[in-house]
């Protein structure tokens, strides 16, 4: 390698590390025990921040973790409930798929969970087929999801339907879609030999973020342009800013888990950091939208864990 060429990647070397961000915690302390409240799995912050939705074991149900009172409350017990559920934008309600079984036959619905008065609404009938977790659309009314492969755009029925177009995004295969409420749906992108999972858009709306079937996480602008592979990883979710992202990284002997650890990478890719390292099993992490904590579950015992942010040292930023 020539001088110049050496020059020129020591340059970019450092170019990459002075830009760098630092994220400094405080060590994880437990926020539920699971000898406390029984196993506890994927939790997931209420768009508001008060409250802490998570499920049971095998995803079984979900519960409800008020912060300011420090109580849990069961607000459904059906089976895989608790599998990516979706909180409605005001943090007043959840939507689930919901399973019964009947005759040996495995039946799923959607059903909409509201919190205040702790009343369940059928969006539609136990049926069989395979159905996608429900997402809501960004009017807060209504709620998509798919039925055997084919879109359905549910309206919730103890809300008026708003006049204006709301959209939501959806993943199908390699392919990318806006569904819209009141316009013709759109492809932003098709990704051959992609198999698309966990589609989740940043809180600006600006890109996606989403695992693959190949087992690593991308990153692309909501115009559908500048793919970014992030590498191994799995469970993304975005920081409030929108320029970073939690996520695990989990190890398998074929058969069961046997190491998981959590990282953050910036949108970019440019930036990444471990911050966690234990013989626990870290997953399902999720960022508070005060930005200052991260929570996780410890997939071995199902103790739900809390990261406190203690400070973010930048570097040009």
């Amino acid at each position: 390698m020539s001088l110049k060429k050496s020059f020129i990647l020591l340059f970019l070397t450092f170019s990459y590390v002075s830009a760098q961000s630092i994220f400094r915690f405080n060590e994880p302390r437990p926020l539920l025990r699971a000898s406390d409240s029984g196993y506890a799995m994927q939790p997931r912050w209420s768009p508001d921040g008060k409250q802490i939705a998570f499920a049971g074991s095998n995803y079984q149900g979900i519960f409800i973790y008020t912060l300011a009172n420090e109580t849990v409350q069961k607000i459904t017990d059906a089976p895989s409930a608790g599998f990516e559920f979706s909180w409605s934008p005001d943090s007043k309600s959840i939507a689930a798929r919901v399973s019964k079984f009947e005759k040996g036959f495995r039946l799923n619905a959607i059903k909409v969970l509201d919190l205040k008065s702790g009343k369940a609404e059928l969006i539609n009938k136990f049926q069989p087929g395979a159905m996608s977790t429900p997402q809501w659309t960004s009017d807060n009314v209504h709620i998509l999801y798919t039925f055997k492969k084919q879109f359905k755009l549910a309206v919730t029925k103890n809300e008026p339907i708003p006049s204006k177009n709301s959209s939501a995004s959806f993943s199908k295969a390699s392919e990318i879609i806006i569904k819209q409420t009141n316009a013709q749906d759109i492809i932003l992108k098709t990704l051959p030999g992609l198999d698309i999972i966990n589609l989740v858009a940043s809180p600006d709306t600006k890109k996606y973020v989403f695992e693959a079937l190949t087992g690593n996480m991308y990153v692309i602008d909501a115009d559908g342009g500048n793919l970014i592979n992030l590498g191994p990883g799995d469970s993304p979710a975005w920081s409030p800013d929108s320029r970073y992202i939690v996520y695990s990284i989990t190890e398998d002997d074929g058969h069961v888990f046997t190491k998981s650890d959590l990282y953050i990478v910036s949108a970019d890719g440019r930036f990444k950091q471990k911050i966690t390292e234990s013989d626990r099993l870290e997953m399902h992490p999720d960022w508070s939208p005060d930005g200052t904590s991260v929570i996780y579950d410890d997939y071995r015992d199902g103790t739900l864990y809390i990261l406190m942010i203690k400070d973010k040292s930048t570097k040009k930023e």
